[in-house]
């Protein structure tokens, strides 16, 4: 099954896509290996206070993974916000 990932033109789409071209849920390594930032962070970003601000996921058993299309579109929401 292939995810739609046009968010309006979002340059993080393009990053996944380039980057995870095959994947359709992502691993927090993955994540964090694509944005360049620490396992740790995106870690946060999951236990934020706020739950709007969480990044889509989902927990397989004790592993969670991200929906890389919910992702692309959280972000972009999340760029937004603190501009």
């Amino acid at each position: 099954m292939k995810t739609d990932t046009n968010t309006d033109s979002n340059p993080n789409s393009d990053v996944f896509q380039k980057a995870m071209p095959d994947r359709e849920f992502l691993t927090i390594e993955e994540v964090a290996e694509v944005l360049r930032c620490s396992i740790r962070v995106v870690y946060n970003w999951t236990r934020r206070s706020d739950p709007k601000r969480r990044p889509p996921k989902l927990q397989v058993g004790k592993e969670v993974r991200f929906p890389r299309a919910d992702l692309v579109r959280w972000l972009a929401k999340e760029t937004k916000a603190s501009h």
